[in-house]
Parts: C-alpha cells; sequence; structure tokens
C-alpha cells in the first residue's frame, strides 16, 4: 500500500483528504468502504479526475450542484505490461521461433498525483 502524497490548495485553511493506493485502488482516509478502482477510469489518453462529497459523505466521481470538490487526480493512459506465458510446470512456452511467448496485461497504476481540496465545514 502506497500512501499518497497530496498537494494541497494553496491558501486554504482546514482539513483536507488524505489518500492510500493499493494495486490501482484508491481509497480515501476516514471514508472506509469508499473506494475507486482506477483501472475503471483508464482510456488511451490521460485524465482528470474530479473527486466529489454529498453531505452525507459518499465520495463520487460526479459533478453536481450539492456536491463539494474535494480532490483532483490525474489518471495516466492505459498501458500494458508483456508476461511470459507458462505452462503447467511453470515453465515458458516457445513460439515457433522458440522465443518466449508474451501476453499483454494491463499495467496496475502504482502512483498518481493527488490535489487536495479543504473539505467542507461540518455543522
Amino acid at each position: 500500500m502506497v500512501i499518497i502524497p497530496t498537494k494541497h490548495m494553496p491558501n486554504s485553511d482546514g482539513d483536507f483528504i488524505t489518500a492510500q493506493l493499493s494495486d490501482g485502488i484508491l481509497r480515501f482516509d476516514g471514508y472506509p468502504g469508499q473506494e475507486f478502482d482506477l483501472a475503471d477510469f483508464q482510456g488511451d489518453c490521460p485524465r482528470r479526475l474530479l473527486f466529489t462529497i454529498n453531505q452525507s459523505g459518499k465520495i463520487s466521481v460526479d459533478m453536481r450542484e450539492d456536491y463539494w470538490l474535494i480532490a483532483t487526480a490525474d489518471i495516466p493512459a492505459k498501458q500494458f505490461d508483456g508476461i511470459p506465458v507458462l505452462d503447467d510446470k511453470g515453465n515458458s512456452v516457445l513460439d515457433k521461433n522458440g522465443m518466449p511467448e508474451t501476453e499483454s496485461v494491463l499495467a496496475i497504476i502504482d502512483n498518481i498525483d493527488l490535489i487536495s481540496w479543504q473539505l467542507p465545514k461540518k455543522e
């Protein structure tokens, strides 16, 4: 698990959200059960996600009037890793030229830039 260093918006006082990233899953501290699989948001181009929170404390990537912006995160474009194809005994499978076969798998996001905004004050 990686604790994500957050950047805070300047000239802001108050509490800021913090988060952790593990195996591509983003979890915001203090909000159990609310997690985001960042692979679900990846595409051919990088993307900026806007995380919001509503009055009941639900975190979302929806932008609606009743939601408060709490963080932004830059999600990288899809990247793929080649991993070796193994037989039942764990040996590399070779192609017709005697080269090890590989398959492409989506690389797990292990680092993002997260900018934290001030949390709404609880009344």
